[in-house]
């Protein structure tokens, strides 16, 4: 599994606002989640950034784009509850 810094930095601030339910602080729960998961860092390139700005998404959250344009250019997959990322024709949702 891949997974782009920004993802590790959208779930910490959910987690601040409560958005995310998870026991313990951000720093341990995203730390364990990371190696229970065992993914792999995917960092950020110029074909991220330049995807990123040329979705086809109504909304213009940056964390949710560099996500997204993350996932289309790693060629995998994102989980995701987001119904606004699940609509963009490009992404491939799980």
């Amino acid at each position: 599994m891949t997974h782009g810094s920004i993802s590790v930095w959208e779930a910490h601030r959910l987690i601040e606002k409560q958005r995310l339910p998870v026991t313990g602080g951000p720093r341990e729960w995203i730390g364990q989640a990371l190696r229970a998961l065992q993914v792999r860092e995917a960092g950020t390139t110029f074909g991220i950034a330049m995807r990123s700005r040329s979705l086809a998404l109504d909304y213009p959250d940056p964390a949710d784009r560099f996500i997204a344009a993350t996932a289309i250019e790693t060629k995998v997959p994102l989980l995701t509850v987001e119904e606004r990322l699940r609509a963009c024709p490009e992404l491939r949702c799980l």
